[in-house]
């Protein structure tokens, strides 16, 4: 009887040592299953992240491109608006010489129209006079001029100077001739201003200097006459050589 007792203890015995067994093995293979897809996860994970990292690396380089492009061709279009801004205002100054030369004209024309309509036999000034404040050759350039200028001429010495405005309006034309482009075509002798007119007097060394000269002069801001007459002469002592006398008045 006691051994029946004790075999059936050991049966049962080995039966939980079995059953256990079984569980252990099931919960181990889970165990290691669950691993293993954990591991199968992540490196999913870490694959797609990759391609996103690239992508993003793409997409910076594109737009550093795309600014790249879009900055050259704004510089483009930076130059090219410049470039024609200067070429307009080259036609500018061009256009405002033409205008200087065309008013130039239009008083010469002005002044031979009047001596022709109106023919003054009366001697103005006489030689001795002309003499008495002109030098050679330009008392020979205002005696073969015509009237008008003979007027002008004796006006300027009959009026008063006004030196606060003479001395400047010297200057300036002065300052002109020495820092004008042609500085070395043209030679300065005088220049003398009273009150409303001023006379200007010198030689060319270069032919059409002392008319570029003049029609520069008159567009700049300080040049305040409304009307000039001039005479340009050539004799063999002194070569070409030229006389002006510009007005403030309107003639």
């Amino acid at each position: 009887m006691n051994k029946l007792i004790v075999a059936i203890f050991w049966l049962i015995s080995l039966f939980v040592v079995f059953c256990l067994g079984k569980n252990a093995g099931s919960n181990k293979a889970y165990l290691e299953s669950s691993i293993s897809l954990d591991s199968n996860t992540a490196a999913n994970t870490d694959k797609t992240d990759e391609p996103f990292l690239v992508d993003t690396a793409l997409s910076d380089t594109g737009s550093q491109q795309v600014a790249s492009t879009s900055h050259a061709e704004s510089s483009h279009l930076d130059a090219h608006i410049q470039t024609i801004q200067q070429e307009k205002q080259a036609l500018i100054n061009e256009l405002n010489k033409v205008r200087q030369q065309l008013t130039l004209a239009e008083t010469k024309l002005q002044a031979l129209d009047k001596s022709i309509e109106n023919p003054d036999t009366t001697e103005i000034v006489s030689k001795d006079e002309v003499k008495t404040h002109l030098s050679s050759p330009f008392d020979a350039a205002l005696l073969h001029s015509h009237k008008l200028m003979h007027k002008q001429f004796k006006k300027l010495h009959e009026e008063p100077r006004d030196e606060s405005w003479s001395i400047i309006t010297e200057q300036h034309i002065s300052d002109f001739f020495i820092t004008h482009d042609l500085a070395g075509q043209v030679l300065l002798d005088a220049v003398t201003c009273k009150q409303t007119l001023c006379e200007i007097r010198g030689f060319e060394l270069e032919e059409k200097a002392w008319e570029t000269v003049m029609s520069d002069m008159m567009a700049q801001p300080w040049w305040t006459f409304k009307n000039s007459h001039s005479t340009t002469q050539n004799n063999a002592e002194h070569g070409t050589f030229f006389y002006a006398l510009v007005s403030k008045a309107v003639l």
